[in-house]
């Protein structure tokens, strides 16, 4: 469905470029049929290296005016490709399209829920938590020689696709979002975002510590950034506190760091005139918002 979706796409002078990352299953075979089939297909196999690794590579492959990413599990709608590429229009750098999310019981988020309009607004603007908040690589669209010099990190196993946007973004004047569902995101029990904890799934705030740092001091993408920091680093107590590995020493750095850019939570919490006292709370007694989590999971 994935492969399909993008040779499906209603504007055809394009390159797919798929990239093997060292996959044990039928998959290699599946991409080598492909590039045999259609001359618009780049397949290559590597070492597994990881998702950074393989969007690497496949960026140092592209040739094409305009880039985007699309995961194995995902879709896109048939006219991703041409409706994005007009929207960006000569001048445009950054397109966002949304997300539609996909369910594993059949469900998805409503289509009525989606304006189709476009607005464009300048790279000063943007913050995270707003109504045209971007954190992944997935429904975006970008002139590809903007992406020059950058690339994923492959030390990051969650956040590394957040990273890299940020970088993107800093780099341009003005963004593009269109609101309408062009990439199709199936939801996976376990996954990068979902799932049971591992250590890995502890890199999602070493990148958010990263990206506070892309952003210019005193912008309101610094201070979100900072302010989404602190967020997630309590979320991740709250949704893995009993699990397995998730140890004190792990809760600990956890909220070191929530402390350290509570300032800045409390400064974005004004500014967008949210109530601020829990995230206060949580700093005066986390052994008792960690003891209540646990209370919670239970």
């Amino acid at each position: 469905d994935c492969i399909q979706s993008v040779l499906n796409q209603t504007y055809r002078n394009l390159e797919l470029i798929l990239i093997d990352d060292g996959s044990r299953d039928a998959g290699g075979k599946v991409c080598a049929d492909w590039a045999q089939k259609d001359p618009r297909v780049r397949y290559v196999r590597q070492e597994n290296g990881g998702v950074g690794a393989a969007r690497n590579r496949g960026l140092e492959m592209a040739q094409g005016t305009y880039a985007a990413f699309l995961d194995a599990d995902d879709t896109l709608d048939p006219s991703f490709c041409e409706k994005m590429r007009e929207i960006l229009g000569e001048d445009g750098e950054i397109a966002f399209c949304q997300i539609r999310e996909n369910y594993a019981d059949g469900t998805a988020t409503p289509m009525e829920s989606y304006t189709n309009q476009v607005a464009v607004f300048p790279t000063e603007a943007f913050e995270y938590w707003q109504e045209k908040e971007k954190r992944s690589s997935c429904g975006t669209m970008y002139k590809r020689n903007l992406l020059e010099g950058l690339s994923f990190s492959d030390s990051l196993y969650v956040g590394e696709d957040t990273l890299f946007l940020a970088q993107a973004i800093v780099r341009t004047r003005s963004l593009i979002y269109y609101d309408a569902p062009l990439y199709n995101y199936r939801v996976l029990p376990e996954s990068a975002y979902h799932g049971s904890y591992d250590r890995k799934k502890k890199t999602e705030i070493d990148a958010w510590q990263q990206i506070c740092r892309v952003f210019p001091e005193g912008s309101v993408g610094r201070l979100s950034a900072e302010a989404k920091c602190a967020e997630i680093s309590i979320n991740m107590i709250r949704n893995y506190v009993d699990d397995p590995g998730f140890d004190r020493e792990t809760v600990r750095e956890l909220l070191r760091i929530y402390r350290g850019k509570l300032p800045q939570l409390v400064r974005y919490d004004r500014r967008k005139h949210r109530g601020y006292w829990k995230h206060i709370l949580i700093a005066l007694l986390p052994d008792v918002f960690v003891q209540r989590q646990k209370g919670v999971k239970k």
